[in-house]
């Protein structure tokens, strides 16, 4: 830029910002308190670098004994109803896989 754009600029109230001055918006927290002796070092050994595995999807391990067992999730808590018949109030408890039946006393 020549010295008479520059001057013609600063008239107008433009001002031109150095961009070596501003910070870089891709700054990465270390998480390791006060570096005293290798930056490198404690960038490396950073989350930023953590290894990360991915579980296979198809073919030889993949296979997943966790999703096995997840449709019987819904087994685990006995379900509970409570009805009345005839004016006594009787409670019915589902435990897997047999009926049990409660009685009630009425307060």
């Amino acid at each position: 830029m020549t010295p008479e754009l520059l001057a013609e600029m600063r008239k107008i109230g433009l001002t031109i910002q150095d961009t070596k001055q501003k910070e870089s918006p891709m700054v990465h927290q270390l998480n390791k308190g006060k570096i005293r002796d290798n930056a490198l070092k404690a960038l490396v050994r950073s989350n930023l670098f953590r290894h990360k595995t991915e579980r296979k999807k198809k073919g030889k391990g993949s296979y997943n004994r966790q999703a096995a067992k997840k449709w019987r999730d819904g087994f685990k808590q006995p379900s509970r109803l409570i009805c009345t018949m005839h004016n006594q109030s009787a409670a019915y408890s589902l435990d897997w896989p047999v009926w049990k039946i409660f009685q009630l006393q009425a307060t």
